[in-house]
C-alpha cells in the first residue's frame, strides 16, 4: 500500500494557541486559561463575534485585534475585570473590519494568548 503525503503552502500563522510569558525563565504557564477562551462564530459571517472566558481572579485584561500584516486594527477591551464568566461582543461591521485573517491577542495578567479568526462576510 502506498503512502501519500501532501505538502501545504506555508501559512502566516498557526491555528493553535500560543502562550507568551515575559517573566523569569523558571516560570511555568498554565494553559488552562487559553484552552477555555472561546471565540464564536469562527469564521465570522454575520458581523458579530463573541469572546467568552472565565477569570479565576480579578485581572487586568487587554484584547487586541491584529491584521495579517501584524498591524493592530482594533482594541476590543482594555481594563480590569472581576472574577467570573466574561462574554464580550465585537461588532465587525461597526468597526469596519474587512474580510480576511486576523489574530486576537488576549493579555490576561502576565499571560498572553493568541487565537486566529477569519472574517468571511459581513
Amino acid at each position: 500500500m502506498k503512502k501519500c503525503f501532501a505538502t501545504m503552502p506555508a501559512i502566516a500563522w498557526d491555528a493553535t494557541i500560543t502562550a507568551v510569558y515575559s517573566g523569569p525563565a523558571t516560570a511555568v504557564i498554565d494553559l488552562t486559561t487559553a484552552k477555555q477562551i472561546k471565540i464564536f462564530p469562527n469564521p465570522v459571517e454575520n458581523g458579530k463575534l463573541y469572546l467568552e472566558y472565565n477569570l479565576t481572579t480579578s485581572s487586568r485584561v487587554n484584547i487586541d485585534i491584529f491584521d495579517s500584516k501584524g498591524s493592530k486594527t482594533d482594541v476590543i477591551f482594555s481594563g480590569k475585570q472581576l472574577p467570573g464568566r466574561q462574554l464580550i461582543l465585537w461588532d465587525v461591521v461597526a468597526n469596519k473590519i474587512e474580510t480576511g485573517f486576523y489574530m486576537v491577542r488576549f493579555s490576561i495578567g502576565r499571560e498572553k494568548f493568541t487565537k486566529k479568526i477569519i472574517v468571511s462576510g459581513r
